[in-house]
């Protein structure tokens, strides 16, 4: 029998008369702040951003035109990326993943008509994390079959790509790596990550 005591581990917030349950990461608990092995610059910087919110845009390619313009609200600046790219504002960034389907990252989504396409909120089945230093690329080619070198994968190139067989997306900014990873396999890639950033030493924060 299921006893309700069982389940006050679970961490609730009452906010406005509504208990709504924290978001807990897949990697809360396996890892500490710090510096290990550290070498000077050829250190890997690697840090989670927490509480990620994420929602794709699915829509037509007769409604392209009005998703320019959400995006443009979303970002408060004008510009759409191009297929494969990212654009970023302060906090907030767009990626297309694909001709018609957009990651809206880092804020709220502006309202989109249900004509006009299809919102999904995946904030809760990825993982974000920043992968920074001189020899992240370097470090991200070990499990990432694309090119990152910065003329063949520039800033704000967007890609979807595998890690052991996972599908992962990852984005270049201007001064780290962003990788997002499905929550399910998050640990397991988490490890391979850590075991193989130790060659080079590295901090997180």
């Amino acid at each position: 029998m299921l006893r309700w005591r069982s389940l006050s581990h679970i961490c609730l917030t009452h906010k406005e008369r509504e208990c709504m349950v924290n978001r807990v990461s897949a990697l809360e608990g396996h890892y500490r702040i710090g510096s290990f092995n550290k070498q000077d610059d050829n250190s890997i910087l690697i840090s989670e951003i927490k509480n990620l919110k994420l929602n794709q845009l699915s829509v037509w390619f007769k409604t392209l035109e009005n998703t320019n313009e959400k995006v443009e609200e979303f970002l408060g600046e004008k510009g759409c990326p191009k297929f494969g790219k990212s654009i970023t504002v302060k906090d907030r960034s767009v990626f297309r993943i694909e001709p018609l389907k957009f990651w809206f990252i880092g804020g709220d989504m502006p309202h989109i008509p249900e004509d006009q396409g299809h919102i999904l909120d995946l904030s809760h089945s990825r993982i974000l994390l920043s992968i920074s230093g001189k020899n992240s690329s370097n470090f991200l080619k070990r499990f990432l079959p694309i090119d990152l070198r910065e003329n063949s994968f520039p800033i704000n190139s967007v890609a979807s790509t595998s890690f052991h067989h996972v599908g992962v997306t990852i984005c270049r900014y201007d001064n780290y790596f962003g990788l997002l990873i499905p929550r399910a396999f998050a640990l397991s890639l988490w490890q391979i990550l850590i075991e193989s950033a130790e060659q080079f030493g590295y901090e997180i924060s």
